[in-house]
């Protein structure tokens, strides 16, 4: 569904409720938004893809319901302080260096 690019409106019509009712009911349980949860699902799924496939950013995006690769980039690095190919490279790094401490403990 978020992939689609359907928006919190699109969620409350389905559920037959109000946005207002659906942000309200966010808030209470969850302490942020309907819209923030959305976004935090979609930058959470686009980080496991950087990291788990070897799609492209642009694709990434498209998957979670981005159609603008800029807008995505900036949503993506306002959420994890980097940008989606530096978090990818950083990733890739970190398991590197994982794997090299597994391989000779000291």
């Amino acid at each position: 569904m978020y992939q689609k690019g359907i928006g919190i409106s699109d969620i409350a019509d389905n559920i037959g409720i109000s946005r207002a009712y659906l942000n309200s009911s966010f808030q209470k349980e969850l302490g942020m938004s309907a819209q923030t949860f959305l976004i935090d699902y979609k930058m959470h799924k686009a980080a496991s893809l950087l990291v788990s496939t070897s799609l492209s950013v642009k694709e990434i995006a498209n998957n979670v319901g981005y159609e603008d690769q800029l807008v995505f980039s900036k949503a993506f690095k306002k959420k994890f302080g980097m940008s989606p190919k530096n978090y990818k490279t950083h990733k890739e790094m970190m398991d590197k260096f994982n794997e090299k401490q597994v391989d000779d403990p000291v």
